[in-house]
């Protein structure tokens, strides 16, 4: 795992047209309530709700660098492939905001999404990527 990866990956996460960054409480778009960058649970595992105090930008940073970390572990498991550090921020990006269920789950691996043999993103894949709405959840289907 290389940290730059992980620091670009928060990058494209925290802009505002995908997770952007709210200090306090807010509904994601799937209906969630979320803080900072678009993260449902505080450091303590509490779930974020209407009455969560606002946090600092330090703490919403740390936030997502500690999911990005378990994301990044889930990620090198399914993968069978080297992939560029770019590749692996804009799919860890994605897994951010959908999910490692939905990632893994039998609709994207039956999908174009992923090459369902080498689990390789296959170059039509990427194209894709923007139907994977932060609204849609493999758990709320």
């Amino acid at each position: 795992m290389k940290t730059n990866t992980l620091v670009l990956a928060a990058a494209l996460l925290r802009r505002p047209d995908f997770e952007g960054c709210g200090l306090a409480p807010y509904r994601c778009p799937a209906g969630y309530w979320t803080i900072g960058i678009g993260s449902r649970f505080l450091a303590s595992g509490t779930p974020v709700t209407a009455t969560t105090k606002p946090i600092t930008l330090a703490e919403a940073e740390s936030l997502v660098m500690q999911r990005l970390q378990t994301l990044n572990t889930d990620l090198q498991n399914m993968l069978r492939v080297p992939v560029t550090d770019a590749q692996r921020a804009a799919l860890l990006s994605w897994q951010y905001n959908v999910g490692t269920a939905a990632v893994t789950g039998p609709r994207c691996s039956a999908s174009s999404m992923w090459d369902p043999l080498t689990l390789l993103p296959t170059s039509s894949g990427y194209g894709i990527m923007p139907r994977w709405t932060a609204a849609w959840s493999y758990s709320r289907d």
